[in-house]
């Protein structure tokens, strides 16, 4: 899972992310930190509302894990790599 907690370590971590089934990936927040990408096991993409909590499936692939992905400098898009099968 994704916990989020304070730099100083005082307070309590709060869990972002609930469903335990599968290995989540790299995650990364867009520059106002309101928003946390990560991808996980099944090779989907998401975003995830910091304050909210509400989780958006962005994109699926169906040959790899989607493990690079950024949010632009103005956190208006997310930009991430994906492979196709070959003709």
């Amino acid at each position: 899972e994704i916990y989020l907690r304070d730099a100083s370590g005082t307070q309590e971590p709060r869990q972002l992310t609930k469903n335990g089934t599968v290995a989540k990936f790299n995650p990364v927040f867009s520059a106002d930190s309101k928003r946390l990408a990560f991808s996980d096991r099944t090779q989907r993409l998401y975003v995830l509302e910091i304050a909210t909590g509400a989780v958006s499936e962005i994109d699926k692939s169906v040959r790899e894990d989607l493990l690079n992905y950024s949010f632009s400098p103005d956190g208006k898009y997310l930009v991430y790599a994906k492979s196709y099968p070959s003709r």
